[in-house]
């Protein structure tokens, strides 16, 4: 089954991430931030992972991550696994 990480990276920072390199071929993580957090300690060249630089503003990186998960129930529905 495939699984959907998406991570709010101003809330976790670089801990959030500590076993990104135990992924699988059906791991896929969304790492959402601002431009206040831009320390994200990984190689941005990993398959598997997709950046999401949102703009600064009240509650913007949440509304972003949920609108991102709406689009992915949207296409997948239940074939697939979400983690928050």
């Amino acid at each position: 089954m495939e699984t959907y990480y998406l991570i709010d990276f101003e809330n976790v920072h670089n801990a959030g991430i500590a076993n990104i390199e135990s992924m699988t071929k059906t791991d896929h993580v969304h790492i959402f931030y601002t431009q206040d957090a831009k320390n994200i300690n990984i190689t941005r060249e990993k398959k598997g992972i997709e950046f999401h630089e949102v703009p600064v503003g009240n509650q913007s990186l949440d509304k972003h991550l949920v609108s991102y998960l709406g689009y992915r129930l949207g296409i997948s529905g239940k074939d697939c696994r979400y983690v928050i």
